[in-house]
């Protein structure tokens, strides 16, 4: 057999891992049932058709954030399957992926789609919600619900 080496380091690991819940100091949490074919984690949902359920869509009443779940299965890639209870963020800190250039403090719009920003135009607003962490786009911040 082979020796495989690992020629290459990071000096430290990432500050964030999208749908990690950053501070443990105010968080609540909820449960809802997936919705969707797949949700990923750190991502915007709504209320689903049936009031357990919740899903990623523009219009409908915001629930919160996915957090990861560590319990899920390898084959499960990182996402929640359709009808596998999801746990939601309502209150608190959770890393996620920046939809564009954000400023800490910037308020916290949802596109259609999921993706989390800070344009008006077109998207809705997450009230009571700003961006911990000055982060560039594609890269992985931090939002605060309150």
């Amino acid at each position: 057999m082979p020796t495989i080496t690992q020629a290459n380091y990071n000096d430290r690991p990432p500050a964030f891992v999208v749908g990690q819940i950053v501070d443990m100091t105010t968080c609540d949490l909820v449960s809802r049932f997936c919705e969707d074919a797949s949700i990923a984690f750190g991502l915007p949902v709504i209320i689903g058709t049936d009031p357990r359920q919740a899903k990623v869509a523009a219009a409908g009443s915001f629930i919160g954030i996915t957090v990861e779940d560590k319990t899920l299965l390898p084959d499960d890639a990182d996402v929640y399957k359709q009808t596998g209870a999801m746990a939601i963020l309502i209150r608190g800190t959770v890393a996620v992926t920046a939809g564009e250039a954000v400023v800490a403090g910037d308020p916290v719009y949802r596109t259609p789609a999921g993706v989390l920003n800070t344009t008006a135009f077109g998207n809705t607003l997450i009230a009571n919600a700003i961006w911990e962490t000055t982060t560039a786009n594609a890269a992985v911040g931090v939002i605060r619900i309150r």
